[in-house]
């Protein structure tokens, strides 16, 4: 059955010719354009970041035609920042007021499911939580300068306004599954109307199949480097869970053994995010004797990143050892994946363990330089044999990992959308009526802020009270 869905969620999309995209927009697109090829009306809300000041948010210039996906309408907005937000919201509210969804769907960003839940909508809500939020700010947090524990207190109370009103999640692995399961549960979702019900679905990564991924020009070699170079490629952002000392340790090492060897980089620090390990590892390679063979072209297109996939000979992923490599997803390696262009990566995330146990790829432990150049020297020595390995990961993305494969459960849930059990208990016992869970979790909020022996222990009393039907 048709439906009329109000997607709210990130940009720069892929489609946008002439613009980089990132993950948050790689995962609205992910969502949105399979709910437009089933049929549905879609309203699109993509708040932009990380791109130019000189973008037309009234006018996006697509590569592709965007009508030729389906019903989809689309209004671009500024990044929400403090101070903007209920401007915006009023602004989607509008919107969708003259649409009339019959669901709304956030995805891909943080702050698109801040707006999806402010607006107050009655409709069903799905909120999509591209990685765990908590643990991608303490890395953050714990890497920039300065202390940010007001930034912690609210993101904590947001995400807690998440996790209530939503009445279906998706999370990016089987890891983060379970960390949103109990999360809901600390947010009083888990109880006896949920009884049997499933609200988290797990969406990973994945990429456009109806894109074309075939070599359209040279780029590379007899370009930049030697046609018989060993090239190691790396695409987007140096992120705050990247470790980049060891990647740096390990690629030099093996370089200092294997003259052949060669870096490519596409991507970067990030805007307005974290910049600092994209800084270091630029000045590292500065000053180091082999910095001839490092290539840094930085955002480009991404209609051109591509090309680069098939003139290298491996993509490279170097994670730290937390929870956000636990819990997360990698956009890069299901974008090698799916060009068939094998992967070396610590094994860290759900999909790097994957590699290993379908021997599509190849993995080495955290914060180890000495094995990871010890792993590029064999590869690049038995280079031979990474298109097969190549080919194997590009047949399992192509029948796993599509739009289309991964959005499975949102296609289903779409079909019959209705609120979580314990929502429409009660939105049929008054609508907007607070219990005494949510009432505990406001105070247990402040206890957090201000803790004392004292504060504890009264806390605990009403507990108990309550347990026991007591007010």
């Amino acid at each position: 059955m048709s439906e009329r869905v109000a997607v709210i969620g990130a940009g720069p999309l892929p489609i946008y010719s002439g613009q980089s995209s990132m993950g948050p927009g790689i995962r609205t697109w992910q969502l949105a354009k399979p709910l437009a090829r089933h049929g549905h009306e879609v309203f699109l809300v993509t708040f932009e970041f990380a791109i130019g000041d000189d973008w037309d948010f009234d006018a996006p210039r697509y590569e592709v035609d965007l009508a030729a996906m389906g019903a989809v309408q689309h209004l671009s907005l500024p990044e929400p920042l403090p101070g903007d937000y209920e401007a915006l919201i009023e602004k989607v509210r509008g919107r969708l007021d003259r649409f009339q969804p019959g669901v709304i769907v956030s995805a891909g960003a943080f702050f698109a499911s801040r707006v999806a839940v402010s607006l107050n909508a009655e409709q069903p809500l799905w909120i999509d939580l591209f990685g765990n939020t908590m643990s991608e700010v303490q890395a953050k947090v714990a890497r920039s300068e300065g202390n940010d524990s007001e930034f912690f207190r609210f993101l904590y109370r947001t995400e807690l306004a998440l996790l209530r009103r939503g009445d279906h999640f998706s999370a990016l692995s089987t890891p983060q599954k379970m960390a949103v399961i109990g999360q809901l549960a600390m947010a009083g979702r888990i109880n006896d109307k949920n009884f049997e019900q499933d609200l988290v679905d797990v969406i990973p990564c994945g990429f456009d199949g109806e894109t074309a991924m075939e070599p359209r020009r040279r780029v590379l070699r007899d370009v930049h480097v030697d046609a018989d170079a060993f090239v190691v490629l790396w695409t987007g952002g140096f992120n705050s869970w990247v470790d980049e000392r060891t990647l740096f340790e390990g690629v030099t090492r093996a370089m200092e053994q294997d003259a052949s060897l060669h870096w490519v980089s596409l991507g970067g620090g990030i805007r307005g995010h974290f910049q600092e390990g994209y800084r270091w590892f630029r000045e590292q390679v500065e000053a180091c004797p082999w910095r001839k063979r490092f290539l840094f072209l930085d955002w480009i297109p991404t209609d051109q990143v591509t090309d680069y996939y098939f003139e290298s000979d491996l993509g490279i992923n170097v994670d730290l050892p937390i929870y956000e490599a636990l819990l997360g997803g990698r956009n890069r390696i299901v974008a090698w994946m799916a060009a068939g262009l094998p992967t070396l990566t610590t094994e860290t995330t759900e999909i790097s363990k994957l590699l290993r146990e379908q021997e599509m790829g190849f993995t080495v432990p955290v914060k180890r330089p000495d094995l990871l150049a010890d792993r590029l020297g064999k590869l690049s020595a038995e280079r031979d044999r990474l298109p097969a390995v190549g080919r194997k990961a590009r047949a399992y993305a192509t029948h796993y990992l599509t739009f289309e494969a991964t959005a499975s459960p949102l296609l289903s849930w779409v079909e019959n959308p209705h609120p979580a059990p314990d929502r429409a208990f009660l939105l049929k016992h008054g609508r907007g009526q607070r219990n005494s869970l949510e009432d505990t979790l406001d105070e247990l909020s402040g206890l957090l802020e201000r803790p004392s022996p004292r504060d504890s222990q009264s806390w605990l009393r009403r507990i108990a009270r309550r347990a026991r039907g007591k007010n």
